[in-house]
């Protein structure tokens, strides 16, 4: 059954978009053969990298196509300065 995330009191559009991703992630670990996981693991990867560009703040080109790199050949993420609000 589909969960409605529209009613999940207080999380922004990343904690929830975070919370589907997480779910998928676990279904994916739960279902099908090695070869099936495997398939769906990098396709979530890819969902991982659209969801973050359509939901944090629009991300410069550098870093698109550094996270793209990251994910397509299982680098590590670079760490990203934090933003500062002061």
């Amino acid at each position: 059954m589909a969960r409605d995330y529209r009613n999940t009191a207080r999380l922004t559009r990343a904690e929830r978009v975070a919370t589907v991703l997480s779910e998928l992630q676990r279904e994916v670990e739960h279902t099908g053969n090695a070869q099936d996981k495997a398939r769906r693991r990098a396709i979530l990867r890819g969902m991982r990298i659209a969801a973050w560009l359509l939901v944090d703040a629009r991300p410069s080109m550098r870093e698109v196509t550094t996270q793209f790199r990251c994910e397509l050949f299982d680098l590590p993420a670079p760490v990203m300065p934090a933003d500062d609000d002061d």
